[in-house]
């Protein structure tokens, strides 16, 4: 793995480009913990297009259990007083999946960009 959290970038043991349909496991550091995990990222096989997962704050309830899941995905605004989706180049799917399936009031799901 190099320095951007992917393997090889991209290329192939003979240093040629290699084109992925999906991305299928990288690393999670938890900084908090010390430890490494393997998970799934949020790339669609179809097209390549990408899924980013989004808050229905008409529903929410700023509960903090996506937080409690994910926090690298999802924060709490002091300014705005609303629950937000952190913006990155990937999510991490694993630990969205499982947002959604433990927030109370069903607002978080996904939608591709």
């Amino acid at each position: 793995m190099d320095e951007s959290g992917d393997y090889n970038n991209g290329i192939g043991s003979a240093g040629k480009q290699m084109v992925l349909p999906f991305l299928v496991r990288n690393d999670y550091y938890n900084g908090e913990t010390g430890k490494i995990y393997p998970i799934k990222f949020s790339m669609c096989e179809d097209h390549g297009m990408k899924k980013i997962p989004i808050i229905d704050l008409g529903r929410c309830t700023e509960c903090a259990g996506c937080i409690e899941i994910a926090p690298e995905v999802f924060r709490y605004n002091t300014e705005t007083a609303m629950m937000e989706v952190v913006d990155l180049l990937r999510y991490p799917e694993d630990l969205v999946d499982e947002a959604i399936k433990n927030c109370p009031e069903k607002c978080i799901s996904w939608e591709r960009e």
